[in-house]
């Protein structure tokens, strides 16, 4: 197998194979090559197909994608040459994936791009193909993901404790509650987010019985889980501190 890049007078030999097949690992993205092959025996050399097959080569993205409160944001790596990027989307429907469909091109300076255009609960999957005049590279399936839309979160004050309610999310198999503390006592600061409380996808409120009179104060935040995909997590609006209500 032999090669030249763009701008080279001479083919120059890269690999042997005893296959009909060869792939240029050594290619670099951006640069147009033309390729010829010769065939070789025991008596010597075959003749070489001139002129040879041209192409640009163009490296593969990676997509990776996940839940924002618009929608799917798809990223990738840049492509170094390419003039644009085709975003491809695939869904699963009826127990089975469909076919990929183009539904963005993104411009050469572009590393992501938001699918607002999704159903919450259902599956994706996307690819992204770097392209350069009439050449695309090859692809990379990105991770797979459950659409989840944000809910939105509340709070009040009630005998028991500190009850959120929350709007319920298509497609969510359950919700994951976090919180994080500051203890308010002794000056020590925010705690971390921890995983607090899990519910059904049924449940839409829950008490935090757990809270201390005065001595803490409390932000929560509410997502909506569906197997390994997890929506735009959801946080009340400013630090909530328990104060101890007092029935007549």
């Amino acid at each position: 197998v032999y090669r030249k890049a763009s701008g080279e007078k001479k083919f120059k030999k890269i690999g042997t194979t005893t296959k009909t097949a060869y792939v240029d690992k050594t290619a670099k993205s951006g640069v147009k090559y033309e390729y010829t092959v010769k065939g070789k025996n025991v008596i010597g050399n075959g003749s070489c197909q001139k002129p040879g097959v041209s192409v640009t080569y163009m490296a593969t993205p990676t997509a990776t994608i996940s839940n924002t409160s618009s929608g799917i944001k798809i990223k990738w790596n840049k492509v170094d040459t390419a003039t644009s990027y085709n975003v491809y989307r695939s869904q699963y429907k009826d127990g089975k994936w469909t076919s990929y469909k183009k539904v963005k091109t993104a411009k050469a300076t572009s590393k992501s791009w938001t699918d607002k255009k999704v159903v919450s609960g259902t599956k994706y999957r996307y690819v992204v193909k770097a392209q350069k005049g009439e050449f695309k590279s090859y692809y990379h399936v990105s991770n797979k993901l459950v659409y989840l839309k944000a809910t939105t979160v509340k709070y009040r004050e009630v005998e028991e404790g500190i009850k959120l309610t929350w709007n319920k999310v298509p497609g969510a198999e359950k919700y994951v509650v976090y919180r994080k503390v500051n203890d308010v006592s002794n000056g020590s600061g925010w705690s971390d987010y921890t995983k607090y409380k899990t519910v059904d996808k049924n449940t839409t409120s829950w008490v935090d019985k757990g809270v201390v009179h005065l001595r803490e104060t409390y932000v929560y935040k509410v997502c909506a889980v569906n197997g390994d995909s997890k929506g735009k997590c959801a946080e009340t609006a400013g630090p909530v501190t328990y104060m101890d209500i007092v029935i007549p």
